[in-house]
């Protein structure tokens, strides 16, 4: 097993269609690894659900280095970045595997992030606010592993098991699905990309449509130490 690897210029792409539907509830979770040394100026996204009509986007973005130099940011934004939260959750040279989710419940115009370093149980929580429900509308709707809609990418970090479903979770079963890959919501709208090969990286599961890659992934041995060694993943796709 193992992971997926991007680099400058290197990710995937997904559109979300038909989930989540942004109003409504909606969970999505990712493993996700700075390879550097520590969080440096010039990193930036490592997971994101943004759109950008026009140039003006709203979305979620994880980023590291874009408040400082040494930060793993949650960053909520909409109004192309005129309203904006983040929250500067993990700071300083560690390069452990994170487990990041963040929840939306209808209607809502908060947006919970947990997320928890591999091999604790427990998440840390803290919640996004813009002031107003984000609506994502508009044709360039995607899920990015590596970069984002704006083109900030990551500079080296590395991704594995992308889970998304329309509904909320809690955090037990958040814990059951990031420990194993055999593991899923129940639910028939369920969208994931298992990312433990470069090659897996382009096969996807669920009704949201195949990733496509841009540039050229590596394939990284380094995974949660947790995870299970299960080769097995939802209904009947292998890794």
């Amino acid at each position: 097993m193992g992971s997926v690897q991007t680099t400058t210029g290197n990710y995937l792409k997904s559109p979300t269609t038909p989930i989540p539907t942004p109003t409504g509830n909606w969970f999505f979770c990712c493993w996700v690894k700075q390879a550097t040394a520590n969080y440096v100026a010039g990193d930036h996204v490592s997971m994101s659900l943004t759109q950008s009509p026009g140039g003006v986007g709203e979305g979620f973005t994880l980023d590291a280095g874009a408040f400082a130099a040494t930060s793993l940011s949650a960053v909520l934004f909409s109004n192309g970045g005129a309203s904006l939260a983040h929250n500067e959750f993990l700071t300083g040279s560690d390069t452990a595997w994170v487990h990041i989710c963040i929840q939306h419940v209808s209607a809502s115009a908060n947006y919970t992030v947990r997320w928890r370093k591999e091999n604790a149980t427990v998440y840390n929580t803290f919640t996004l606010t813009t002031g107003a429900l984000l609506l994502l509308a508009g044709t360039d709707l995607a899920f990015f592993v590596g970069n984002d809609i704006f083109n900030e990418f990551s500079i080296d970090s590395s991704a594995c098991q992308f889970v998304c479903q329309q509904t909320t979770i809690s955090d037990a079963q958040l814990l059951t699905i990031s420990q194993n890959l055999s593991t899923t919501p129940s639910g028939t709208n369920l969208h994931y990309l298992i990312l433990n090969t470069a090659t897996n990286a382009q096969i996807n599961g669920g009704t949201g449509g195949n990733w496509t890659v841009t540039g050229t992934l590596q394939t990284n041995p380094s995974q949660p130490t947790e995870m299970s060694e299960s080769l097995f993943f939802g209904s009947g796709t292998t890794s």
